[in-house]
């Protein structure tokens, strides 16, 4: 779905916006020169991702970007699914 830039930065920044909640954050993840952040929020019943990326440093001032998946405000549906894992435990 089509969001407004201001859209994408009020969700990104959580300013209290009702109309967007925020159900999922995946806290900041590294990438080298950026950190990045997948924000899953509800939007009229559905669930959409949105990329938030920063630059710069903890000591000074970070740079932020809404990266809207294509770059033209589209972000992508998105569904919460289950996955199982299996693991290798060393026997005792």
């Amino acid at each position: 779905m089509k969001f407004s830039k201001e859209d994408l930065i009020s969700i990104a920044f959580d300013d209290g916006e009702d109309k967007f909640t925020i159900v999922d954050d995946s806290g900041w993840v590294s990438d080298g020169k950026y950190d990045l952040q997948d924000l899953v929020f509800e939007f009229e019943g559905k669930h959409y991702c949105l990329v938030h990326q920063r630059s710069g440093s903890y000591f000074t001032d970070y740079y932020h970007e809404v990266v809207e998946g294509d770059h033209d405000g589209v972000c992508p549906e998105v569904e919460k699914v289950e996955i199982v894992t299996h693991k290798w435990q060393v026997v005792r």
